[in-house]
């Protein structure tokens, strides 16, 4: 799929090491770390229920984006791509940063960041853009639901969480 944004033809396919190298930083090196704090004991459980568990994982997914960024950058790809991956980290680094105060939800702020590169991307005029946005909107409220159904953020969390996302993505694309 190809889409135009200020002039500019995007395209959303990454060619097979690029997509590796993403995957490799962004998942399988936080996956890694909490399957390693997870063996030695560091953290209870896979879930990370208590705030205390997340703070190392959040830095290590931090880390993978911004090292996704540069990698991006290194490999020439993406108008939009390592300034989101910056804005991710950004993101991860202050919800590890605010653990001792408070738990946002870092999977809302996944769908936060999500929202903020579909608007800075893609056309608000266009049909298919509203289309993909109430797709986004609903897929946002099932993972607020689904966080709020198993016990594992409050309203408030959610709420931040999301905002978090939102905002940080928003600043890293605008800037």
């Amino acid at each position: 799929m190809i889409v135009e944004h200020s002039g500019k033809r995007l395209s959303s396919g990454l060619p097979l090491l690029e997509l590796a190298g993403l995957l490799a930083l962004s998942f399988a090196l936080p996956l890694a770390v909490v399957l390693a704090l997870l063996k030695t004991g560091r953290i209870e459980s896979i879930h990370m229920e208590r705030a205390a568990d997340r703070r190392i994982p959040f830095i290590a997914a931090a880390a993978g984006s911004v090292l996704s960024a540069f990698f991006l950058r290194w490999r020439g790809m993406g108008d939009h791509l390592p300034e989101w991956y910056l804005g991710i980290g950004f993101c991860l680094a202050l919800l590890a940063a605010l653990l001792p105060l408070l738990k946002a939800s870092a999977h809302m702020a996944g769908m936060g960041g999500l929202l903020a590169l579909s608007a800075v991307v893609f056309d608000f005029r266009s049909a298919p853009f509203g289309f993909w946005l109430v797709l986004l909107l609903l897929a946002t409220a099932a993972v607020a639901w689904a966080r709020a159904r198993l016990n594992a953020h409050n309203a408030v969390e959610l709420l931040l969480g999301w905002v978090c996302g939102l905002s940080s993505i928003a600043l890293a694309l605008l800037r």
